[in-house]
């Protein structure tokens, strides 16, 4: 069961007591909530009917023991004309996006409608042939595309595409709802959207420096090198199956690390993810290693073993089923099929780029950010 209490001073991570001592509420139960969605839906498609009873109970039960129900805070800390506000963002931004094809989408859709299509229109779990006695099946991280679908059975295909507008709108407006936004409408609201946003990496001093002039806009900014540190606005253009979660997951992870009710809440969030994207953990593995290590050298408190335990299940679920026959999946040739000696300095070419994208896009970032650390007794650089 999570406690309750004063948070604990850190001297792994920034400190903003402020901001990341946030006790758990509404959003981040309303966030949880649009994450396991999917989970459910998947068990009920894909399981017979006792495993898929099963895992959501275990899920449930997870959600029972991580969270001390009786201490959430409820109120919702936004007022109506400020959550209108964020709402309406929400629903300008998605639009600019694939979701909903109110504007052409780019290439990358392609897959994701056929994904969605084969859901509306499959049988679940979604089989394509069988040869041999072998069933060829839909495998992917389909958790963002599991609610729209189940909206376009039960009522028809023309509300497949709205419905996965929707549904990117409420995660969107989730994650908006969890930044630390002003609470009162005004310039400052309106400058913090502006800055979430237009929030990117640092691809302008890398067309400058790699073109030597100023870009055409609104030519994008991003592959100014073989690898992309892509802005949000680009990841919901491009990728919201794989954005949302993991956006919602890093400002969840902020808002509440350092308060005590953290650990289980944190083992519950990331059991959520693997159905929606196998980049999730990857992506927040360096905030686990931290929290890992700041939960074993604070105050001892017990170990969420629930949380834990269907975290690793869940884990073990998805990989088992993502990695199904992975040895059938094509693969190209590494470095455009360049063997030998070409192949090394290929290689050596790709290693030297990521160097320079690493050494721009977190070296420019954190000299940029050095008297913000400073103030803040950033990680581990300055303790307190």
């Amino acid at each position: 069961m999570a406690t309750t209490g004063k948070p604990q001073p850190s001297w792994l991570l920034a400190h903003d007591p402020l901001h990341s001592a946030t006790p758990i509420d509404s959003v981040s139960v309303a966030a949880l909530l649009y994450l396991a969605l999917p989970n459910l839906i998947f068990f009920a498609g894909w399981f017979r009917w006792p495993f898929a009873a099963l895992f959501s109970l275990l899920l449930l039960w997870s959600a029972r023991r991580a969270l001390d129900w009786q201490h959430l805070s409820w109120r919702f800390p936004y007022g109506r004309t400020t959550t209108l506000l964020i709402v309406a963002t929400a629903f300008a931004w998605c639009a600019l996006g694939g979701a909903g094809h109110f504007l052409a989408a780019p290439i990358d859709w392609m897959v994701r409608d056929a994904v969605l299509g084969d859901l509306v229109f499959g049988a679940w779990p979604v089989a394509y042939a069988e040869k041999e006695g072998t069933y060829y099946i839909l495998r992917s991280a389909i958790g963002y595309f599991l609610p729209a679908a189940v909206v376009a059975k039960a009522l028809s295909v023309a509300s497949a595409d709205p419905a996965l507008y929707l549904w990117t709108v409420v995660g969107t407006a989730l994650f908006l709802f969890s930044l630390p936004l002003p609470r009162r409408p005004g310039a400052g609201l309106a400058l913090a959207l502006l800055l979430v946003l237009s929030f990117s990496g640092m691809d302008l001093l890398g067309l400058l420096a790699y073109q030597g002039d100023w870009p055409e806009l609104p030519v994008r900014l991003e592959w100014w090198t073989r690898f992309s540190y892509s802005s949000l606005a680009a990841h919901l253009y491009w990728a919201p199956n794989h954005a949302l979660p993991i956006c919602l997951a890093s400002t969840l992870f902020y808002r509440h690390w350092q308060h005590p009710a953290f650990p289980g809440f944190a083992l519950l969030l990331l059991a959520l993810l693997p159905i929606w994207t196998p980049f999730g953990l990857p992506a927040l593995l360096p905030f686990i290693a931290l929290a890992v290590l700041q939960f074993l050298t604070g105050p001892r408190r017990p170990l969420p073993v629930v949380p834990l335990l269907v975290l690793i299940l869940m884990v073990a679920l998805m990989a088992r089923f993502l990695g199904m026959d992975i040895g059938g999946i094509g693969t190209a040739p590494p470095l455009a099929g360049a063997t030998g000696t070409a192949s090394e300095t290929a290689t050596r070419g790709h290693l030297l780029a990521y160097l320079a994208f690493v050494a721009l896009e977190f070296g420019a970032l954190a000299l940029a950010l050095w008297p913000r650390l400073r103030h803040s007794r950033g990680t581990l650089l300055f303790p307190p």
